[in-house]
């Protein structure tokens, strides 16, 4: 607007792994930071009677609430801080993977879907921008433990692309991010 030029967006840069076909296990994954803003306790009380298994990845000051929260929940499992190695696993085996906050970005996301997990996300911030409403992701509008569920139901009534995320997802790779960063250089030249 004062410079009378148009912005340019340049995502941060991703390590997308190479896809990697391994048969899903019907678990859903958090991995994050465990701390309030993150809203993980409302995907916890989305999973109170669910049959499915939630799978948290992640350590932070909310962690000893949480798993009093969830305590009794045989279907509720903390795994603590997590190799690269062991995330991208876990990413690979899911049946989805859920973020319930607001970020500008959102890396994981973009590392699930490389992996082949569909993301299941409150609509808003970065994911807005990075996901694909049925290609990559389920959306849902009220941060609410029902409105994760209905999300839920939506993604396992699909079949989505593992293949296809990926590709959605090399948009955000390394390489991606160098050439975007020199043609924004070049034209600011």
């Amino acid at each position: 607007k004062f410079y009378h030029r148009e912005a340019i967006v340049i995502y941060p840069p991703v390590s997308i792994p190479p896809i990697a076909a391994v048969d899903k296990d019907g678990t859903y994954l958090v991995v994050s930071v465990l701390a309030a803003y993150k809203n993980i306790d409302v995907i916890l009380n989305a999973f109170f009677d669910a049959k499915q298994t939630l799978l948290v990845a992640g350590d932070g000051p909310e962690r000893d609430r949480l798993q009093a929260l969830a305590a009794g929940r045989t279907n509720i499992r903390f795994l603590g801080r997590i190799s690269e190695a062991d995330k991208l696993r876990l990413m690979r085996q899911a049946r989805g993977f859920i973020f319930a906050n607001i970020e500008d970005f959102g890396i994981t996301p973009v590392e699930a879907i490389a992996c082949g997990a569909p993301v299941i996300a409150l609509r808003g911030g970065g994911v807005s921008e990075t996901m694909v409403e049925g290609v990559t992701a389920e959306f849902f509008e009220q941060l609410d433990p029902k409105a994760i569920r209905q999300a839920i139901e939506r993604t396992e009534s699909r079949d989505w692309s593992a293949a296809r995320m990926h590709k959605h997802a090399t948009r955000f790779s390394d390489a991606h991010f160098r050439e975007n960063m020199q043609r924004a250089v070049e034209k600011a030249l």
